[in-house]
């Protein structure tokens, strides 16, 4: 008997943990795409920098520069694969675009759209597509790319000015054909924060193989259907604590200084009553972390140019959430707490303004059990005081 009830919990137990994996697979898995198949159709919906042909204004979440086209079998629009009479990979609709101007007269085409979730700088992505080419074509480009960028893709582009982190899908022998649907793949690192992906051709010379053949055109037109781009690890959301902040200012007045009780104080100066302090910036951090993210970087350098014009003391209060042990979360908060300070020191902010305060997880920014609550309680408040 109880070499069979040791059994049957061992089958549990291995349950519940594929069960756990599927789910955290689940969770790693969403599309950060909108419409990635081109599917959904708003009427209503006008894009700011594309030319009025070919239906694009017509597609949800998605804007081209240039002549993109949204080619969809409910529109009259002439499917440009001509007697090759390609359908879409799935569904009704997929996008064509000139890829590369070979001479046609046709300007390289872009596809893009913002991101449902941010890229962030140093985090695993999956990106994936499908692309057919056209017979009529004289050549083959070497490699189609996908640039992440945080700027505005329509004044970007339009300025010849793009910025931003390139992933670029290489086109193997073994996939320059015209026949059927191509399914392309690639793992990458973010180079950098991003809340737009582009898809074209970003070189001022682009590489092409030509092709065998009579009569063939010399742009490159391609098709492009079921777009998707999948984090392959947990990125903690950016929260944005303004709307809560105003809110509980709204309803509390002296919401700072009624939450803030000091637990653990490193004092490198002298300083006045945390009611006199005025809010800045609030750093986010992942699960059990006291790294500062790249996005934050960007936004302490910013405040520690401004904190030293002003001159005034500063206390930097670290927090956790609520999954850990009082004394783990105290050491936690304080780590966060004194990352925060040592990288405004290292932007010259002189460590006798600074007071370093570990508040664990006793003041929470949001009371729900759930990953995203969680996350808004895992930071970094800096406060200052101004005569």
């Amino acid at each position: 008997m109880t070499l069979v009830h040791k059994g049957k919990r061992w089958v549990e137990i291995l349950h519940l943990a594929c069960f756990s994996i599927v789910l955290i697979s689940e969770a790693h898995s969403q599309n950060l795409l909108n419409n990635h198949s081109f599917e959904q159709i708003d009427s209503n919906v006008r894009q700011d920098c594309s030319i009025g042909v070919g239906y694009l204004d017509a597609l949800s979440a998605w804007e081209g520069f240039n002549t993109v086209d949204f080619v969809h079998q409910n529109f009259p629009f002439t499917n440009r694969s001509g007697s090759q009479k390609i359908a879409p990979h799935t569904g009704k609709s997929m996008i064509g675009l000139y890829l590369i101007d070979c001479g046609e007269g046709w300007l390289p085409e872009y596809l893009f759209q913002q991101l449902s979730v941010p890229v962030r700088e140093g985090k695993k992505y999956r990106l994936s597509f499908y692309l057919h080419f056209r017979s009529r074509d004289g050549f083959y480009p070497r490699k189609i790319s996908f640039n992440l960028s945080d700027e505005n893709p329509c004044i970007a582009l339009a300025a010849g000015k793009l910025k931003g982190g390139k992933v670029d899908i290489e086109i193997e022998p073994s996939k320059r054909v015209d026949d059927y649907w191509l399914f392309f793949s690639k793992e990458f690192v973010a180079a950098s924060d991003a809340n737009y992906i582009i898809a074209g051709s970003f070189e001022t010379q682009p590489k092409t193989f030509r092709k065998k053949g009579k009569d063939l055109e010399k742009g490159i037109y391609v098709f492009i259907d079921d777009v998707e781009l999948v984090a392959l690890e947990y990125v903690a959301p950016i929260p944005d604590v303004s709307a809560i902040l105003t809110e509980q200012t709204a309803n509390q007045p002296d919401t700072m200084a009624s939450k803030i009780v000091v637990s653990r104080q490193d004092t490198l100066a002298t300083v006045s009553p945390l009611t006199d302090f005025g809010a800045l910036p609030t750093v986010s951090f992942e699960y059990n972390s006291f790294s500062i993210n790249p996005y934050y970087q960007k936004i302490l350098s910013e405040t520690a140019a401004n904190l030293l014009r002003r001159g005034c003391p500063i206390v930097v209060i670290g927090h956790t959430d609520n999954t850990g042990s009082d004394e783990h979360n105290e050491q936690l908060a304080y780590k966060r707490a004194r990352a925060v300070a040592d990288f405004l020191m290292s932007k010259s902010l002189p460590k006798e303004r600074i007071t370093i305060v570990s508040q664990g997880s006793k003041t929470p920014l949001a009371s729900g059990e759930d990953d995203f609550s969680r996350s808004m309680n895992r930071r970094v408040e800096i406060t200052q005081k101004c005569n």
